[in-house]
């Protein structure tokens, strides 16, 4: 029996299955798809990492495809988002996606104390407080002490609505971040009725980005970190969105040179229309 070792230290045996739905969530055609699984079980040993285990597929697939020699998994890719502003601007795209509107950036007085928050949210005249957490690592889990201070704000929030402090009735909150949650954290949230966008929950962020072709600019690996600040910057954090510029637009907006824009927005729509949901 071959084990893998995935992030966490914790083992499992290899699941050839796993694989394959890997391989489809990349956008690999089905007839690649087994003689990729085939090369993978001639390589892969006991206790080898889940991360060895992509990167051979990676290699593997590119024999096929050269698209897969400068695309990189969703999950690592959203992780080299920065914190701020990067993935809250991408988690309010998200939102959006969803059917809320967004106010970013709010500072709201509670009965207590004030507030600054990552937004509020609306939808169907309810306003939710938004809290964004990003993991550098996306293996890191979002514990319970970040829904407990979720839930402490609605709380002191609603306090301040009654005693008329602030004009604001707050319905509820929204986390959102790349990562998973611990046990605690979702049986808590489920309890308070905290709403989880995440990994792995039942609005689960993979399939979001999916479904609305949401695949941030970042799945293209061989951007630099400049380039992606200097994207990111101006608010450009999804393929879709590089889509829509011309190289010379994109290069004015940006400062990057007119050339490498033409590299990237090709790329950009290539893996936009290989990778879309």
């Amino acid at each position: 029996m071959i084990y893998v070792t995935k992030a966490d230290g914790s083992r499992q045996p290899f699941d050839r299955s796993k694989v394959y739905r890997t391989c489809l969530k990349m956008g690999l055609p089905k007839e690649h798809i087994e003689a990729i699984c085939r090369k993978l079980e001639e390589r892969i040993y006991d206790g080898i990492s889940t991360r060895d285990i992509l990167r051979i597929i990676r290699e593997e697939a590119s024999i096929f495809d050269s698209i897969y020699s400068w695309i990189t998994d969703l999950r690592s890719s959203i992780s080299r988002l920065r914190s701020k502003p990067d993935f809250e601007q991408y988690a309010r795209l998200i939102l959006e996606s969803l059917g809320f509107q967004i106010a970013p950036n709010q500072l709201i007085q509670g009965e207590c104390v004030e507030y600054e928050l990552d937004g509020l949210v609306v939808r169907d005249n309810q306003v939710y407080i938004l809290e964004v957490k990003h993991h550098v690592n996306p293996h890191e889990k979002v514990d319970l002490t970040v829904v407990l201070k979720v839930r402490a704000i609605i709380e002191d929030l609603l306090s301040g609505y009654e005693k008329k402090i602030n004009q604001v009735k707050i319905s509820g909150g929204y986390i959102v971040t790349n990562a998973k949650f611990t046990d605690h954290a979702l049986r808590y949230a489920k309890c308070k009725g905290i709403n989880l966008i995440g990994w792995g929950v039942s609005e689960d962020i993979e399939k979001i980005i999916v479904e609305n072709r949401l695949q941030p600019v970042t799945i293209i690996s061989d951007l630099d970190e400049e380039e992606l600040w200097s994207l990111a910057d101006k608010g450009i954090v999804t393929l879709k969105q590089l889509t829509m510029f011309t190289a010379d637009r994109l290069s004015v907006v940006t400062g990057i040179r007119a050339g490498r824009c033409e590299e990237i927005i090709v790329k950009a729509y290539e893996a936009y229309r290989r990778l879309g949901g």
